[in-house]
């Protein structure tokens, strides 16, 4: 399987174009000041710039707070081209084509050029006729601002993928250094647990060992025999502890495809079927909690081929398509006649009814088929990224 990248949050999404987004909506609100100081006598125009106003004002003071919500509402998407048609019968001329420019390249940075190519046909249309056909100089005119209407869709839609993925690239790096930082605090503290408290238990073991063979030598009470046993039992067990807390701590700099990689060697050793795995590169940048998630998942998965399956072989993807993280696992056993979760559930398959409800939880889906050698494929899929895209 080949896997690409995607991985991008909601709020990483709005928040990486908000810059550009206030300047095109200044641009627009400069655009209104000026039709309202050139119509000072014209009240039905200062009334229908007071309407138009708040689709510009909004996202020009308000982008972080409320622009996820405004970018995906498409009645908010129409009614703000409506009110750019507005602008340019209000205000005729290159001012009226500044604001329609504007708005292409707003919508063009928010919603991509698929979005906004259509949406920009009524509003090249009402252009047009604002300029009407009277000379050249107003063919030439219309003509030059459809163009530069249409190049700056593109352009709004090349710069605002730009800026999502210089965001994008920021925040893996950031997270990736925070990741080496956390790995390296482990590691030092697993360090330095190794260096004093394990060599301090070990020395404790050795002098407890001395006491209770000098104590049983010297023919003292069973009593204080017992308690020098004790003692040496307490300190073997704080030091095994302490070794699994640093081995622990030592696992924490293992990568999530080496973890998983580690996993299904273990498996495999254990219930004698071969196990393939095939992990994208980009899994190592999975969220921690999203992992966890993940490796749950296949573990009660393989707990089920090994339980009920009969399978000799199983096969595992693991990588991110499209803005989610999939997972599948198909072997070549028995399969599943029952797919439905309540029939799962009446026939003792619990493990799977949980997978169920835990990727219900996170919003994602789970899909089981015959695999291609016979048995079981089960597709399990995590949203990665809620891509931002108006809904109309």
């Amino acid at each position: 399987m080949t896997y690409s990248n995607s991985r991008f949050s909601v709020s990483s999404s709005h928040q990486a174009i908000a810059g550009i987004v206030r300047l095109l909506a200044e641009i627009r609100l400069a655009v209104l000041a000026l039709a309202v100081v050139f119509s000072l006598h014209d009240a039905s125009t200062i009334f229908w710039v007071a309407v138009i106003a708040p689709f510009s004002y909004i996202p020009a003071r308000s982008w972080e707070r409320y622009g996820q919500r405004i970018s995906r509402s498409g009645v908010l998407f129409g009614c703000d081209i409506v009110a750019t048609m507005l602008v340019l019968f209000l205000v005729p001329g290159p001012l009226g084509g500044v604001y329609g420019i504007a708005t292409a390249s707003l919508v063009g940075v928010v919603a991509r050029w698929r979005l906004t190519l259509p949406a920009m046909v009524p509003v090249a249309l009402v252009m047009l006729s604002v300029f009407g056909f009277r000379d050249v100089q107003d063919w030439v005119t219309g003509l030059v601002l459809m163009a530069t209407l249409v190049a700056m869709s593109f352009t709004g839609s090349n710069l605002g993928e730009a800026m999502r993925r210089q965001w994008l690239a920021a925040e893996t790096s950031a997270r990736r250094d925070a990741s080496r930082a956390a790995t390296a605090e482990r590691v030092r503290i697993s360090r330095d647990m190794h260096d004093t408290v394990a060599g301090d238990l070990a020395g404790s073991i050795l002098l407890a060992q001395v006491l209770r063979d000098l104590l049983a030598s010297e023919n003292t009470s069973d009593q204080a025999s017992a308690t020098a046993t004790q003692i040496v039992d307490l300190c073997t067990t704080a030091h095994v502890h302490t070794r699994e807390a640093i081995s622990a701590l030592r696992k924490a700099d293992a990568h999530p495809a080496a973890e998983l990689g580690d996993l299904c060697v273990q498996w495999s050793a254990r219930t004698a079927v071969a196990c393939t795995l095939n992990v994208g590169p980009e899994v190592d940048g999975l969220d921690p909690q999203l992992f966890a998630d993940l490796k749950a998942v296949l573990l009660e998965l393989l707990e089920n081929v090994r339980r009920h399956a009969g399978a000799f072989n199983v096969t595992i993807d693991l990588g991110v398509i499209g803005g989610e993280a999939v997972l599948v696992v198909s072997d070549d056993g028995r399969g599943l006649r029952k797919t439905d979760r309540k029939l799962l559930v009446d026939d003792g398959h619990f493990g799977l009814a949980g997978v169920d409800e835990r990727v219900a939880g996170r919003g994602g889906s789970v899909r089981r088929a015959k695999a291609a050698g016979g048995g079981l494929l089960t597709e399990v899929r995590f949203p990665v990224v809620a891509r931002e895209e108006i809904t109309v």
